[in-house]
């Protein structure tokens, strides 16, 4: 890469990256996910099937976890998103949900995985 003054630069690991179709260990084209935390105004991207979890720690977010397998309900979060953009809540985690009586649209951070779009994570269903 030259620099405005002509000299050789190496470029950047994160261009040097692009340059060889890789952004971050995934294939350039492939449908990134956005995963927004509204309370802290920053966003990743995650491929398809990442849980919140996972991108919250990928966005330098720390989340009180239990088992992390959608048993014990610490990471309850408010998500908002088309209704498409995460896959849908099964067993343990459908029944730790009801069981703690929050509102239609929390899920687990551990156990939420991201499908396609955008998805905001708005905040501690537990803790308001």
């Amino acid at each position: 890469m030259l620099a405005r003054d002509g000299a050789r630069r190496h470029a950047p690991a994160r261009i040097r990256s692009l340059a060889k179709g890789r952004v971050a260990g995934f294939a350039v084209g492939m449908d990134l996910v956005e995963v927004c935390f509204q309370g802290s105004g920053k966003t990743v991207f995650v491929p398809p099937g990442t849980t919140l979890l996972a991108a919250a720690g990928m966005a330098g977010i720390d989340v009180a976890t239990g088992c992390t397998r959608g048993m014990c309900g610490t990471d309850a979060w408010h998500v908002q998103g088309a209704a498409d953009c995460l896959h849908v809540a099964v067993e343990p985690e459908r029944a730790t949900l009801d069981r703690m009586g929050v509102a239609a649209d929390c899920r687990l951070l551990c156990s939420a995985r991201v499908q396609r779009g955008r998805v905001v994570v708005a905040g501690d269903a537990v803790a308001g």
